[in-house]
């Protein structure tokens, strides 16, 4: 109903529970840990006001709902910083958010494998085994992995110990994973292609992969442990340039021989990249 109608009353019922159950958390936190009680208190009073905006923002008309809730989100994304920048910051443990966001990473990963297997079965079942579906469904499946490989080659992609960055670092994973999804349903829609006709075109097709791939391969990298330097996104940004190119020039004779070539791309891309960081002398 949220996507169909409008509706956000169930969505927003079951966000403000899990919040409340943060707020008890960080009330928790003041009480038990004195030296950081401002951080603390601050995350709770934060993320209740926000609740209050969503739950408020029900009773708004439609047209004014919708447009409460860019600015509702950034609201959220907003109070970790105004937390944090009280006198004393959160001590958060970096190994272990590192690997819950590795961890998330992989479940998307999940669901864009899932997106496209699920494409594939409707392709067959529509149009039978084809010479494009299965060049679609290596591609797709190269993909996918050299998406995987391109994230966890740097180390479980530690996360930063200065604050800022530590902020780019943990915002940044929200295009990493909206990219991710973009990517599936990218796919998606090239395996639609393989079997029926389609108003957007195989371009538009091809570049509904190409797009979120580019994006991913940017974000993976600002969030990499292997440095935001000029040496190492050199790299990235021929990748990029190679799997737009590998969509407009390719696509007119088959969005799943651009997949493919995509797929060969990145995986390329970390192959060389994990190769040459295999050659830096170990320090420390």
């Amino acid at each position: 109903r949220a996507f169909t109608q409008l509706d956000y009353a169930a969505v927003t019922v079951g966000y403000v529970i899990m919040r409340i159950g943060l707020v008890a958390q960080w009330l928790r936190a003041a009480i038990e840990h004195p030296d950081r009680r401002q951080t603390a208190l601050r995350y709770a009073l934060g993320v209740t006001l926000v609740q209050v905006g969503w739950v408020s923002r029900l009773f708004l008309p439609p047209d004014l709902g919708l447009a409460a809730f860019a600015p509702l989100v950034v609201l959220e994304l907003l109070v970790p910083i105004w937390a944090e920048s009280a006198s004393r910051p959160t001590s958060f443990h970096r190994g272990h958010i590192a690997e819950r966001y590795g961890l998330f990473t992989i479940i998307v990963l999940g669901e864009c494998v899932l997106a496209a297997t699920t494409a594939v079965q409707e392709a067959v079942s529509a149009g039978g085994i084809s010479l494009p579906l299965l060049t679609l469904a290596a591609g797709a499946l190269v993909l996918v992995l050299a998406m995987w490989w391109a994230y966890f080659k740097h180390d479980s992609t530690v996360e930063p110990t200065e604050l800022r960055q530590a902020f780019i670092w943990g915002y940044g994973h929200y295009f990493v994973f909206a990219s991710i999804a973009a990517t599936g349903a990218g796919l998606h829609v090239a395996a639609d292609l393989t079997h029926e006709e389609a108003e957007i075109g195989p371009m538009v097709a091809a570049l509904a992969v190409a797009i979120p791939v580019v994006v991913y391969l940017l974000t993976a990298w600002l969030v990499s442990r292997g440095g935001r330097t000029l040496a190492a996104v050199t790299p990235v940004l021929i990748g990029a340039a190679v799997i737009v190119a590998s969509a407009v020039l390719l696509s007119p004779i088959g969005v799943p021989l651009a997949v493919l070539v995509m797929g060969l791309s990145v995986a390329t891309l970390v192959g060389v990249s994990a190769y040459r960081a295999s050659r830096v002398p170990a320090t420390g």
